[in-house]
């Protein structure tokens, strides 16, 4: 286990990971899309939201065929994705969910 670290005189602690994993995760009928790391919507801990750590929205797909493409591939030179945030998302909001290929998602 990390231990707490600070860095320019402010404290962080370590966050636990444990059953996270990264996802696309679809919101609500307005179709937002985010990408980042969360635990399975499934196994929510009861509390009706998940957090997605360092969220991107993607703000433009930029892929030939479907969502799915960016899931299995990563992104392509036409995605956009927003600035990196926690997100704290309802489970009962969310439409679909897709398990990413880490190692093609970099610096996610």
């Amino acid at each position: 286990m990390v231990d707490n670290v600070e860095i320019d005189g402010v404290q962080y602690a370590p966050v636990n990971v444990e059953g996270e994993s990264l996802r696309i995760v679809i919101v609500d009928n307005r179709g937002l899309t985010f990408v980042g790391r969360c635990e399975d919507p499934a196994e929510c801990d009861g509390s009706g939201m998940i957090t997605i750590r360092n969220a991107r929205c993607i703000i433009q797909w930029g892929t030939k065929e479907h969502l799915a493409e960016l899931a299995a591939s990563g992104p392509k030179t036409e995605t956009r994705l927003g600035l990196a945030r926690d997100v704290k998302v309802a489970v009962d909001g969310i439409v679909l969910v897709y398990e990413c290929d880490a190692s093609v998602w970099k610096n996610e």
